[in-house]
């Protein structure tokens, strides 16, 4: 029995070190959400607030895009309706003018809900 303790004890701590590890992954990294993310649409309970896709796909053909840049050092670029405005960001907020707004994201496609309810999708390029 004491034969097998010692080789027990060390696959016992190999375990709790990999667990340890693996729970300080990338969930820790503030900047995770890094990419360029480009309105698909704003889903809102009023339609005259909404914008379809066939919309936002217009507004971008004509140069009028509404994209969110975030880049892997905490800076970043919003861009609505082609005007840039530089930002900083950090875990799941960015602050634009001084002003911090949370944001969801779920696999592909970032979320911001506005003040007034409506939630603007954009989908990572």
């Amino acid at each position: 029995m004491k034969r097998f303790a010692k080789p027990m004890l060390f696959v016992l701590a190999a375990c709790v070190l990999a667990f340890a590890l693996a729970a300080c992954s990338s969930h820790d990294d503030p900047y995770a959400a890094a990419g360029t993310y480009k309105m698909v649409s704003i889903q809102s309970d009023d339609p005259s607030g909404a914008v379809s896709a066939d919309d936002a796909a217009l507004l971008d053909a004509v140069g009028l895009s509404t994209v969110l840049e975030l880049g892997d050092d905490g800076t970043g670029t919003f861009t609505l309706l082609g005007v840039p405005t530089a930002i900083t960001w950090e875990n799941t907020t960015f602050v634009i003018d001084g002003t911090a707004t949370q944001f969801t994201l779920s696999g592909s496609t970032l979320s911001i809900v506005g003040s007034d309810g409506r939630v603007m999708v954009f989908q990572k390029q």
